[in-house]
């Protein structure tokens, strides 16, 4: 075993005249036993033997399996760790980052900030939790947490704590509220849809009849609307933050195509007839950005200006609202009733609700909602499926020997030769796995099995199984339909990459993130699978230290090297003159 234990208050020699052993200088002063030795640990310091043989023993056997922690990095006051540590590696859009600050600002730091990781506690959070639901509404509360619970996450991978003390089973988040999205009648959708000003009808149109969010609509422009192939590709938004307008890509940072419905084409050819669009100007990516860009829009004021969501609710959707009955009319003091259920994105449900109920693929509905998972749209709109339940009950029907009034149950002398409606014992299977939070599905078992034997050896301690689907059933749940079943194991590199940030002053941010590392990534892998021998690049972050990081990944290791020299350069001279990159010098 590594390592040793020093008593620094008696002389490790005896004496050759008295054959004792004598005190040393240090004799009485501070912790008398020293434990060093242990490669990659710091010396610890104590007063009794019996702890240092424990510390030696404890922190030996975890350095060695890779699972130490030095309790003294924890010491670091929670506000201290988020400033220099946490927040820098944070990622979202400009209203993201907003919405996570002020919950770090306003929620965290008042109560925990001056803690130290170590002495957060399930008795501290138990306290901490109680006020939150004192402050804030249960849904809130929840996101909350969740950030919180994501500081101690990274605190992990940073060596600092040993465990997440908001997963402790003592630790009871506030219950979550039913997330049941709820759709109105198509008769009530119809209703606010005639009720509308006559200009901002296609709102409703393409809310109702594509599922587009709101400020997806707010951001159409007749360029995305391809009326040959019935189709509206959905590449921008319009977002509000702090009264500034901006131009941003759809939530989630990405684009993608609905199908369109006849009926909106062509109430869209009608309104494009009749309303122009025109062109506006804002800024990309966020209400600070320098870089502007310009589109001709389809909905905007009668000045010609881009529309304002906050100011569209008052004055144009909920006027609709009470026209069509939903809502009352403005009180006595002229305000309008809140209605959270009744705003613009129950269009969306309203969309999903009529899909499902017809019957539509929830992987279909999910890419056109541009969901990041088909378990998403089925966590949200799952009680729209008119066939929820009945599968079930005839399959128990089927065990027990009793249908139900009604039901088909299927005999193995029912199925005849060609009869393609009944259960075929040979059905045809696709192999499926889930890897990166994300099904992946091939033709071959032996596929599979490869590639989830290959993903273990390089994750240890990371389990992988691979299941057998009916095709039918992966049509329905899997990503991307059959398109996207594999019929060859994807190709799989060893993938360099490099990261580091700087300060305003050009000094590079310290962090317990190494600077370069390797990975195995495969194809499927996006955020980290390259066929280049290196790619690399900079880029500004908003939020406290206005850093600017420099990300470097390819598969020829000294080819990131270099390219890693060339991006800190550039790195450095972007935070010291930001101006020469079109950066904004304040966020």
């Amino acid at each position: 075993m590594a390592g040793y234990i020093e008593d620094r208050w008696i002389k490790k020699k005896k004496d050759s005249a008295t054959g004792k052993r004598e005190r040393t200088t240090r004799y009485g002063k501070g912790k008398r036993y020293r434990v060093g030795g242990i490669p990659g640990v710091r010396d610890m310091s104590f007063a009794a033997l019996e702890d240092a043989k424990k510390w030696l023993s404890t922190a030996s056997t975890d350095k060695g399996r890779g699972e130490f922690v030095d309790p003294r990095d924890g010491s670091i006051e929670l506000a201290d760790y988020v400033e220099r540590f946490w927040w820098p590696g944070v990622r979202g859009g400009p209203g993201t980052m907003k919405r996570m600050d002020e919950r770090v600002r306003l929620h965290i730091l008042p109560h925990l900030g001056n803690v130290a990781l170590h002495d957060v506690t399930a008795t501290v959070l138990r306290s901490y939790i109680k006020k939150l639901e004192d402050e804030c509404a249960a849904r809130y509360a929840r996101q909350i947490l969740a950030v919180l619970s994501n500081i101690f996450e990274t605190a992990i991978d940073d060596k600092r704590v040993i465990r997440n003390p908001l997963r402790a089973k003592s630790v009871s988040w506030p219950k979550p509220p039913d997330d049941r999205r709820e759709a109105w009648p198509l008769a009530t959708a119809l209703k606010v849809r005639d009720a509308i000003t006559a200009r901002y009808r296609i709102a409703v149109v393409v809310g109702l009849g594509c599922g587009l969010r709101q400020g997806e609509v707010f951001g159409l422009s007749p360029e995305d609307v391809d009326f040959t192939r019935g189709l509206i590709r959905v590449r921008r938004q319009v977002q509000l933050l702090s009264g500034r307008l901006y131009f941003a890509l759809p939530k989630g940072g990405k684009t993608r195509t609905v199908d369109m419905p006849e009926s909106v084409a062509q109430e869209l050819a009608a309104y494009f007839a009749d309303y122009p669009a025109v062109e506006v100007e804002l800024p990309w990516g966020g209400p600070g950005e320098e870089e502007t860009k310009k589109f001709p829009l389809m909905l905007t004021t009668t000045y010609g200006n881009a529309l304002r969501a906050n100011i569209f609710n008052v004055e144009v959707w909920k006027p609709a609202l009470a026209a069509a009955g939903v809502i009352p009319a403005k009180d006595q003091d002229g305000r309008w009733q809140a209605s959270r259920k009744d705003g613009f994105h129950v269009l969306r449900h309203t969309y999903a609700s009529i899909l499902l109920e017809a019957g539509e693929s929830v992987v279909t509905l999910a890419r056109w909602l541009g969901h990041s998972s088909p378990t998403v749209t089925l966590d949200f709109y799952a009680h729209f499926m008119p066939e929820a339940g009945a599968k079930g009950r005839t399959a128990i029907n089927a065990l027990l020997g009793a249908a139900g009034e009604g039901d088909d149950v299927w005999k193995e002398e029912d199925a005849k030769p060609g009869d393609v409606s009944a259960p075929s014992s040979a059905e045809p299977t696709v192999y499926v796995t889930d890897l990166v939070s994300s099904l992946l599905a091939f033709q071959h078992r032996e596929h599979a099995e490869t590639v989830v034997e290959q993903w273990q050896k390089d994750r240890p301690g990371r389990s992988a199984v691979v299941e057998e689907w009916s095709v039918q059933r992966w049509e329905k749940l899997g990503p991307g339909g059959m398109r996207a079943v594999r019929d060859h194991i994807p190709d799989r590199r060893l993938v360099y990459q490099a990261h580091a940030a700087f300060m305003p002053d050009g000094g590079k941010l310290r962090t317990a993130v190494p600077e370069r590392w390797v990975v195995p990534a495969w194809e499927f892998m996006v955020d980290e699978y390259s066929t280049s021998p290196a790619q690399w690049r900079t880029e500004r972050r908003p939020g406290p230290g206005w850093t600017v990081e420099a990300q470097v990944r390819g598969t020829d290791e000294a080819a990131v090297a270099a390219a890693f020299d060339r991006a800190c350069r550039e790195a450095v001279d972007r935070a010291i003159h930001p101006e020469k990159y079109g950066d904004p010098k304040g966020w």
